[in-house]
């Protein structure tokens, strides 16, 4: 959630992070997670949507569907997770229907940062793994 809402708040400002990984996340003492490295380096193999290739030959500007795909990719990694050992209330077929959305190969159909955080919002937030 809160790397959701920091991502909402960098696009409202036109903002794109530009390579949203878990080594590119960390947890404060307060659990708080927060989005460090704002090199714009470029995305990580893994992490990084189908489109990405074609922005970087066009030498088009970043859209903000590219960090909605690699945030997806870290809530998929996190829901694997979180499969074994999870502590709390979780929807999980709103949380996978979400996820896929924002790996849909069509940039145009994935969710805004916004959305996505409304949808974590009504999912809930479910304590895993003691975080």
């Amino acid at each position: 959630m809160d790397i959701a809402t920091g991502l909402r708040e960098m696009h409202a400002l036109d903002l794109v992070h530009g390579d949203i990984k878990p080594r590119n996340v960390v947890i404060t003492a307060t659990n708080i997670s927060k989005l460090i490295d704002f090199a714009g380096n470029g995305f990580s193999e893994g992490y990084h949507a189908p489109e990405i290739h074609d922005v970087i030959s066009r030498d088009m500007p970043w859209p903000k569907s590219l960090d909605v795909y690699s945030l997806g990719v870290l809530l998929n990694e996190l829901l694997r997770k979180s499969d074994e050992c999870s502590s709390g209330e979780l929807d999980y077929q709103k949380l996978h229907r979400l996820i896929m959305a924002c790996l849909s190969d069509v940039a145009s159909d994935r969710p805004s940062a916004s959305q996505v955080v409304t949808t974590l919002k009504e999912i809930g937030r479910a304590e895993l793994c003691g975080n």
